[in-house]
């Protein structure tokens, strides 16, 4: 912007907070800067900032929620995450750490999903659009979907 470059959009993938692991810094993927403001503190100001100036923020967001997550024991009391063939939620092993994925099989957790993580912990943020990471990596060896239908062919 001081170098009188038009600026339309700025991407922040860690928005949501971050992790350190052996291997480096992963996100922290429980989709609520609310739980992890001490990366970018005022971030709601920091926004409207940049929309007063033509420039939207956009962010990042994917299907999973780290087991150690503030939203990840509300969606498993809900009942809203793939399960294994025991009916435990299906973690998935990102290196470090584990999450579950939101069964959009499911119309009530992709409600869920919808109203709490895209309009609640984003739009409402101010944050203009984001990135939805992972659709495709959806777990396929014993997981159990809402719809009953077989992961694989979700996949």
């Amino acid at each position: 912007l001081k170098h009188d470059i038009k600026v339309s959009g700025l991407w922040s993938e860690d928005w949501c907070g971050l992790r350190v692991t052996s291997f480096g810094k992963r996100l922290f993927w429980d989709w609520d800067w609310q739980h992890h403001q001490e990366r970018y503190p005022n971030l709601p100001e920091r926004i409207k900032a940049l929309s007063d100036q033509g420039i939207a923020y956009m962010a990042y967001v994917n299907p999973y929620l780290c087991e150690d997550g503030q939203l990840y024991p509300v969606a498993k009391e809900l009942g809203y995450m793939a399960l294994d063939k025991d009916g435990h939620v299906a973690l998935v092993d990102f290196g470090e750490f584990y999450c579950g994925c939101i069964d959009f099989t499911n119309p009530a957790a992709m409600a869920w999903f919808r109203d709490t993580v895209l309009r609640k912990n984003t739009l409402d943020l101010g944050i203009k659009g984001w990135m939805a990471d992972f659709g495709e990596y959806l777990p396929t060896d014993n997981i159990y979907l809402h719809n009953s239908v077989d992961a694989m062919m979700m996949h």
